[in-house]
């Protein structure tokens, strides 16, 4: 007589899950990125982007006559934020609530521990 079958478990065995190997794209870098939170896509997806920021500096013209004196001085001083977008990400609300929980968690953490 056969022994009868273990009732079946909706967790898998630790041996029967597939081993992540992260690896780098041919386009990984690390940048510092700013965030700007968008909207919601009409494929009910959340967009992010991430960007550099950085603040052009002015800057001037100087022209000079044939002698080498200064001839005209323009020094243009509006002030101008580029942002150079990284990467915009697109996440599903599950995705969006679980980049949230851990936000959140990370942030509690680093208050703890100053």
């Amino acid at each position: 007589m056969s022994e009868p079958e273990a009732p079946q478990s909706d967790s898998p065995d630790a041996n029967d899950l597939p081993d992540i190997k992260y690896e780098n794209s041919s386009h990984f870098r690390v940048t510092h990125c700013d965030i700007d939170p968008g909207g919601r896509t009409p494929q009910r997806l959340f967009g992010m982007s991430l960007y550099a920021q950085l603040v052009k500096p002015p800057y001037r013209i100087v022209e000079l006559d044939e002698q080498g004196d200064l001839k005209q001085w323009l020094i243009y001083t509006k002030r101008e934020v580029i942002r150079h977008v990284e990467a915009t990400v697109m996440l599903s609300l599950d995705q969006l609530e679980t980049l949230g929980s851990w936000l959140r968690n990370e942030a509690l953490q680093a208050k703890e521990n100053g």
